[in-house]
């Protein structure tokens, strides 16, 4: 004889997402299980208007799930809405930008004892020189500690060098510990910085919750686009925060943190004899022309965009 379980549940809640995607959801659940949906009207023994009276003064997206037993509904939440973001793709984003990539790290698999544990998030948020924000790319896994390094170190290298990575450090010499490893061994040579987080979590996102509500906040299509959503809309009544908290921290860390003004000046250029500086007017002057040149080499261009900086074209 075949063993089999029959269970019930209600959509919603902690362990929502890990039911859903078992036993619902037809691309991800396991294999042999059979979903069958019920509703009010299934059940002719329920007095209908007394139920449905006492389902009036629940929050809204808990009323449609239990009435319609829809597990596509999102958790109502208080600070973001999913309107206020374009979806938009990769080649709309500027090619100057600022970025960091911000982890908010966990390292525990789901198992019988912890079904829905936290996410490990690690996303990528670009600032433009006019002060629109994008979110480039999101990594949201759930694996053991090895794993999550290597994840954590792959990632940095398709980042490159120039985005700077942003740890979020858990209190104790445990979090201080797990920082130091990621700084001296998985992320070495690249700018890491860790962060403690304080206040409340709520108030901590209200400053990017505003950027959203302004149309600053872009989001390029690519993976985990939907569970991002459905998290940031539904905090901070939802089970996870995980991708709440990357965002937050990630738009602090580039607003806080402003750019440096530079100047990349030409590597073969040679300072011209000023002992005639009174009549000497850059650009036009022959001594300046010959010894500071307008059009910068392939070098310099290359320097420049090492370094992040604009290059000097002329001008005082």
């Amino acid at each position: 004889m075949p063993v089999r379980a029959r269970a019930t549940s209600n959509p919603g809640g902690r362990g929502n997402a890990w039911v859903k995607a078992r036993f619902v959801d037809p691309a991800t659940r396991a294999d042999g299980a059979i979903f069958l949906p019920a509703r009010i009207e299934d059940n002719p023994h329920l007095d209908r208007d007394t139920y449905l009276q006492t389902l009036a003064h629940l929050p809204g997206a808990e009323r449609e799930r239990l009435v319609r037993g829809d597990w596509q509904i999102p958790d109502d939440g208080e600070l973001f809405k999913r309107e206020w973001f374009e979806i938009i793709d990769p080649s709309q984003v500027p090619a100057r930008t600022r970025a960091v990539r911000y982890w908010d790290l966990a390292a525990t698999e789901p198992s019988s004892a912890a079904p829905d544990p936290d996410y490990t998030v690690g996303l990528r948020l670009d600032l433009d020189p006019d002060g629109s924000f994008y979110i480039r790319d999101i990594v949201r896994v759930r694996k053991a500690p090895g794993a999550i390094e290597e994840i954590v170190a792959q990632t940095a290298a398709a980042d490159g060098r120039e985005v700077t990575i942003m740890l979020e450090e858990e209190p104790g010499a445990a979090g201080k510990h797990l920082s130091d490893r990621y700084k001296r061994h998985v992320l070495h040579g690249y700018t890491v910085k860790s962060i403690r987080p304080t206040g409340p979590k709520q108030v901590r996102a209200q400053p990017v919750a505003a950027a959203a509500q302004n149309g600053l906040l872009k989001i390029v299509a690519g993976a985990h686009l939907h569970e991002f959503l459905d998290e940031l809309t539904a905090f901070p009544n939802g089970p996870h925060d995980d991708c709440v908290d990357a965002l937050a921290g990630a738009h602090t860390a580039l607003v806080s943190s402003p750019p440096i003004t530079m100047r990349a000046y030409s590597t073969n250029a040679r300072l011209p004899d000023f002992s005639d500086a009174h009549s000497l007017n850059y650009p036009t002057h022959a001594l300046a022309r010959r010894h500071w040149p307008t059009q910068p080499s392939r070098a310099d261009e290359e320097l420049a965009a090492r370094i992040g900086v604009p290059i000097y074209r002329g001008g005082w």
